[in-house]
């Protein structure tokens, strides 16, 4: 439910850091009062001494100008409550390029529908400047990818010349973000598209250097690839993360070349290290994967890595157009099984994008895949080819209950992601739509009931108002504004990006949670259970997975309604890939960065 009060006229709110800070520099891990490098939205910026762990504070101000007490500060009793509300701060805060949809004359040897690029329009917060403040990276059709450092007062820059993208003018689609060198900050992988190869950005602080060729993280120059979405995942828990990048594309080329969708497994700790392509040896080679109508190609959009049988290894789910999508097991072994039939994990007839979470609070891992509904939406519950809730058995099967649960309408979807939006302690959805073909794309929330049957609210709360049209690919969360609740960030094929800022009332309690590995990494396949009241939330640290592009890596927790002169604290658990498990009593209502150290 959304409750409590609105944004008021002052934000005063702390950042904890339980245990020792972390610096962005490799294998160091400073103890208080050392020199290191930014770890989030608490710390001093790069150099600063690290304070003791506690409580910093830090003001923000709004992209308007008008300073926030954040979502769940109090106001005076009996003021009004204000509506619930998504507001549209695109323009305000400084994001002020298109999205180009006009394909470059690079996709020569491809089918008709490349020339469109219809798919593309891709983006990925997080912190790339080390400076606490996520950032964000757009991949551009037709023109030169762009990157946007978060002032830190609302607003952003355009800094696409002085970090090196600028010069990339060929076509992208697909683009994420994780530390892939294991240095302490933020690199970026972005896929080509109608061109012959992708991209890896190593991240040095202050710019952004290309190594995909370099290292092997790109298909071999022999044809334009269609590249899609990117999944960051530790296949074999060694601590470096591997990258699935799919392909969508009709077998187009004389002798009906190999897929273009790559495993990628990273080497880089070793001496003179690369990536090896090892994506037939691994069993999830995307080649003959069966379609609805015999149609053949390749037509992955939406790869995850994810622990869907709870056996402590990372599995793989693709979403796939055409009835094509498929679920592997991780055999432990670096291979990987498919086991797609027994799942019955391939129910939706044009699976776009794809949201992972405990949706029905059960303890097990769900999966919701959007795809193309019927135009007509009093068909939501008659359409077979709409939006799938794939919900989790515990015995590697599945059981589809999107038309019974509120999910099923979701018109032609895209981008999706699972977010506890109003703090209330469950996971809502949303979702992106739109298609030339139809005049009016929008957003979708999907409230949770807290059982997992959701109400659709987009319109209500200030999705689709009246001019806000448009095709929706990529949907991003993103705290922008760094007041403890996602802003949602929706990437157009046809138009400018829209960045709604969240402003939904509430007086709530919640927790952000980052959890990084010794050398300041993401630590991916992580496995959260964060209780409070005996209430129990299941989180996963991942990276990518979403419809070309990922989400801002930080574990967003909300438990409900602030209860008068009651203490609010939660036990956090971590349970690490490749075993150990630790634990810590943490406080709501605070940022917290946690490694193996900092949980002793």
């Amino acid at each position: 439910m959304f409750r409590g009060i609105g944004r008021s006229t002052a934000l005063l709110f702390g950042f904890l850091f339980v245990g020792s800070a972390l610096a962005c520099g490799p294998s160091t891990v400073p103890s208080p009062g050392s020199d290191a490098g930014d770890m989030g939205p608490g710390d001093m910026g790069p150099g600063d001494p690290v304070p003791d762990a506690g409580t910093l504070d830090l003001d923000v101000a709004d992209a308007d100008g008008g300073e926030d007490l954040g979502p769940d500060a109090s106001e005076d009793a009996g003021a009004p409550l204000p509506e619930p509300r998504f507001v549209d701060v695109t323009r305000a805060v400084g994001l002020d390029h298109d999205q180009d949809p006009n394909f470059p004359a690079l996709c020569t040897d491809a089918s008709p529908v490349c020339a469109e690029g219809w798919q593309t329009g891709g983006a990925a917060a997080g912190d790339l400047d080390g400076d606490g403040w996520p950032d964000l990276y757009f991949a551009v059709m037709g023109g030169p990818d762009r990157v946007y450092l978060n002032d830190g007062d609302g607003t952003f820059t355009d800094v696409s010349e002085e970090w090196g993208v600028a010069r990339l003018e060929n076509a992208t689609s697909g683009v994420a973000m994780h530390d892939v060198d294991r240095d302490g900050d933020l690199d970026v992988y972005v896929s080509g598209y109608g061109q012959r190869r992708h991209y890896l950005w190593l991240n040095t602080g202050s710019g952004l250097v290309e190594r995909g060729l370099a290292l092997g993280a790109t298909p071999p120059q022999d044809r334009n690839v269609q590249g899609q979405s990117i999944a960051f995942g530790d296949i074999d828990a060694d601590g470096w993360a591997d990258i699935y990048v799919v392909e969508w594309a009709y077998d187009h080329l004389a002798g009906v070349p190999r897929s273009r969708t790559m495993l990628l497994r990273n080497r880089l700790g070793e001496e003179a290290g690369d990536f090896d392509e090892i994506t037939a040896a691994a069993g999830v080679l995307a080649d003959g994967w069966p379609t609805l109508d015999g149609r053949e190609g390749t037509f992955g959009l939406t790869p995850a890595f994810t622990d869907l049988d709870d056996d402590g290894r990372q599995d793989l789910y693709v979403a796939a157009d055409f009835g094509a999508s498929r679920i592997f097991w991780n055999a432990g072994d670096g291979t990987f099984v498919d086991g797609t039939d027994a799942a019955a994990v391939n129910l939706a007839t044009n699976a776009m994008g794809l949201a992972i979470g405990d949706f029905d609070a059960d303890g097990l891992v769900d999966l919701f895949v959007t795809s193309i509904s019927d135009a007509d939406e009093s068909k939501a519950l008659t359409d077979w080819g709409g939006n799938r809730l794939y919900l989790n058995q515990g015995d590697r099967t599945f059981q589809e209950d999107s038309f019974r649960r509120g999910v099923s309408w979701g018109d032609w979807g895209w981008g999706t992601a699972a977010e506890d939006m109003d703090h209330d302690g469950d996971l809502d959805l949303l979702q992106t739509a739109g298609w030339v073909s139809r005049s009016d794309g929008r957003e979708f929330l999907f409230e949770n009931d807290g059982t997992g049957y959701f109400r659709e609210r987009g319109r209500e709360v200030g999705f689709g108002a009246p001019g806000k049209v448009g095709q929706g690919r990529a949907l991003v969360l993103v705290d922008y504004d760094r007041d403890g609740d996602s802003d949602v960030l929706v990437v157009r094929h046809d138009d400018a990006p829209i960045l709604w800022r969240n402003d939904l009332p509430r007086r709530t309690h919640w927790m952000r949670l980052r959890v990084l590995d010794e050398r300041g990494a993401d630590a991916l396949g992580a496995q959260l259970t964060i209780t409070r009241d005996g209430v129990t939330q299941r989180r996963e640290v991942r990276a990518g997975g979403t419809f070309n592009g990922s989400d801002e890596p930080w574990i967003d927790v909300g438990f409900g309604p602030v209860e008068a002169d009651v203490p609010c604290e939660a036990e956090v658990t971590v349970r690490w890939l490749g075993g150990g498990e630790q634990s810590a009593t943490l406080t709501c209502d605070d940022w917290h960065v946690l490694t193996r150290a900092s949980l002793g």
